[in-house]
């Protein structure tokens, strides 16, 4: 055995680097991918003070910032934070108010699920708006909702691998 290390020294030490930078890039990617979910959630959730406010809505600051909460959750967080938003108006203001307001949360998470989101994540992560819509329904449907919020980090590593394979198989065909 200690022959062996001896031996393939350059070899282990090769892979344990490769191990650690790895290792490093995916601690990257993970960060990145929370950090664009941040500045998103903080976006909706001013749009929503913003909206919420001009509504006229009791409390707004706080059902802004429901809405802000939730929104960290891909995919059905800001249905999530809805919910209760839209039963606090519907309490305190009727029916009506809690219509438009469904309506404004409704089109507001449709313009963060098509056009914030996958853009801010897009330059956060540095993959397209559709390898991220891809990644949280297939990982989504395969893992359910830790799968939503783990499909887009593990899409950039499963990249970078990808990436880091073919630049190897290049390399190697060169030599």
């Amino acid at each position: 055995m200690k022959s062996w290390i001896l031996k393939n020294y350059e070899m282990i030490l090769t892979v344990l680097i490769s191990i650690m930078i790895c290792t490093t890039r995916s601690s990257m990617a993970f960060g990145n991918f929370i950090y664009g979910k941040f500045i998103d959630s903080v976006i909706i959730g001013l749009i929503a003070l913003v909206g919420f406010g001009l509504m006229g809505l009791p409390f707004f600051p706080l059902l802004a910032f429901v809405v802000f909460i939730t929104n960290m959750i891909p995919y059905f967080g800001p249905f999530i934070g809805g919910v209760p938003v839209v039963f606090i108006v519907l309490l305190t203001n009727g029916i009506m108010p809690a219509i438009w307001t469904a309506l404004f949360i409704f089109a507001l998470q449709q313009f963060d699920g098509l056009i914030l989101g996958p853009r801010i994540l897009g330059d956060s992560v540095g993959i397209s708006p559709f390898w991220i819509i891809c990644s949280i329904t297939i990982f989504g449907s395969l893992f359910g909702f830790l799968g939503m919020f783990l499909g887009v980090p593990l899409i950039c590593v499963i990249r970078m691998f990808f990436n880091d394979f073919l630049e190897y198989r290049k390399n190697r065909i060169k030599d």
